[in-house]
């Protein structure tokens, strides 16, 4: 009984090959295939992404103008000057205050643009004697003030005994040639 016949010991050889066939496969081939598949999925998210890649290498030169746009206009719209006009009112209201002049309305004008500069007109009315309204123009035009006077009408009320004077002031402000930033820079 020790010894096998030989149809037994070709059955056990078969069947320590299939043994050894179905080991290879739960152990090798199984977790290949695996590994396959996640390659597989690997291989197409790149594929994506390569595409994608390419897609944005073709629309570089797009996105560079664009950009290279929106930098001239971010550096214009850092060298605009702020609107004065809130500081130019408090500046004749103070002064016709400290000159004694009676101020009665003041009408900012919408800003006009030429070239590169800007002009910011303000007509302003007050009511004194000529002589205060001469002094009143006359400081205007000078430091601290240096505002540009446009025109002042001057109107007599004979019933009130004062001289009402409507004064249109500007500032300019002016912004710097794109020439000679692009040369400093």
């Amino acid at each position: 009984m020790n010894r096998l016949s030989l149809r037994e010991r070709v059955l056990l050889s078969l069947a320590l090959l299939a043994l050894v066939a179905f080991v290879s496969l739960a152990l090798i081939l199984l977790p290949l295939r695996r590994q396959s598949a996640r390659l597989s999925g690997e291989e197409k998210s790149l594929q994506r992404k390569i595409a994608d890649a390419e897609l944005m290498y073709r629309s570089l030169p797009r996105v560079k103008e664009e950009i290279t746009d929106l930098q001239s206009k971010i550096a214009a719209l850092s060298r605009v000057q702020p609107n004065p006009t809130p500081d130019v009112v408090r500046e004749i209201e103070r002064l016709t205050s400290s000159l004694g002049v009676q101020l009665s309305s003041v009408r900012p004008a919408e800003p006009e643009y030429a070239d590169n500069c800007t002009k910011f007109p303000t007509t302003f009315e007050v009511q004194s004697s000529f002589s205060s309204i001469t002094r009143l123009l006359y400081e205007l035009e000078r430091p601290p003030y240096n505002l540009w006077v446009e025109g002042a009408e001057l109107n007599a009320d004979r019933e009130a005994g004062v001289l009402r004077a409507a004064v249109t002031v500007s500032v300019y402000s002016c912004k710097p040639d794109s020439k000679a930033d692009d040369e400093k820079g």
